[in-house]
């Protein structure tokens, strides 16, 4: 045998190795296919289950332009906005920290009523209701402290009637707790509930298609939610310097919830800011 031959069947040999090898390999996973598709089930199970945990947050965003104020003219007939180079930024900055502002944010949390949630019991999370559909409304009148310690459940118990079943959680002490019940009741819609951590009517919501019969409903001290909105949530920066042009920038879980803020945000602003150039026009009137 020459040289040539034997390293040609030493090659042709170590092809056959390795072709066996191959094959031998991809028996052995085949042979386990049952136990890799378990696998694979399990990893996308659990990523389902993890994005139910995920808080995905949306940005609604809207505009402001302020206009110039033209009544600032002085004797000689001169307008003094254009003159002066820094009252345009600096009437920019006054109406961000009106916008910005915590007692602002409080208006609007509590025309929306937010200091209400309302949600469905699952499995693992719990799921809020906002807008079309919340089955109810809450109208509050008046919420003690206790209310935040307090879980209520309600179930709708026809078209005209619902009732109500709380549980509360308050501190004895440091290192123990009590939980006392106040109940199990059933009301009429609009009817005037008056309980030891609060008053308020529970409306129905005509327009709800939510085919749920049994809710949470969780009161929110609307004080810290406004703070934790204007720190957390809510953007409000000017677009360009040279420009009267505010842009408002709010992060929400829930698209609509956010476009109801931002809207109720600009709405409440401008009352507020055409109450105060009428009020500054009534002094102005007195004054002359």
């Amino acid at each position: 045998m020459t040289e040539k031959e034997y390293f040609d069947s030493r090659l042709s040999s170590s092809d056959n190795e390795e072709n066996f090898d191959v094959k031998a390999l991809l028996g052995k996973y085949l042979k386990s296919w049952k136990l890799f598709l378990l696998f694979l089930m399990i990893f996308i199970g659990l990523a389902a289950l993890a994005l139910q945990f995920i808080n995905t947050s949306y940005e609604v965003s809207s505009k402001i332009l302020l206009k110039n104020e033209t009544s600032n003219i002085d004797a000689s007939g001169n307008n003094m906005v254009s003159n002066n180079p820094f009252s345009n930024s600096e009437r920019v900055n006054n109406e961000i920290e009106v916008l910005t502002s915590v007692h602002l944010m409080r208006s609007v949390l509590d025309s929306l009523s937010l200091q209400c949630k309302v949600s469905t019991p699952e499995t693992f999370s719990e799921t809020e209701l906002y807008g079309s559909e919340l089955p109810f409304k809450i109208v509050v009148d008046t919420l003690y402290p206790s209310a935040y310690d307090t879980s209520i459940k309600i179930k709708l118990e026809g078209k005209d009637s619902f009732s109500i079943s709380e549980d509360f959680e308050g501190d004895l002490d440091a290192a123990s707790s009590i939980s006392s019940s106040y109940g199990y009741n059933r009301y009429n819609y609009g009817y005037k509930i008056e309980k030891p951590y609060g008053i308020f009517k529970i409306v129905p919501n005509e327009k709800s298609s939510i085919k749920s019969t049994e809710f949470l409903l969780e009161f929110r001290d609307i004080d810290e939610m406004a703070h934790d909105y204007v720190k957390k949530a809510l953007s409000v920066y000017v677009i360009n310097k040279d420009a009267s042009v505010i842009n408002i920038v709010l992060k929400e879980q829930n698209p609509q919830k956010g476009e109801d803020i931002i809207n109720t945000l600009v709405e409440i602003y401008g009352i507020k800011a055409y109450q105060e150039k009428n009020a500054m026009a009534l002094n102005n009137v007195k004054f002359i």
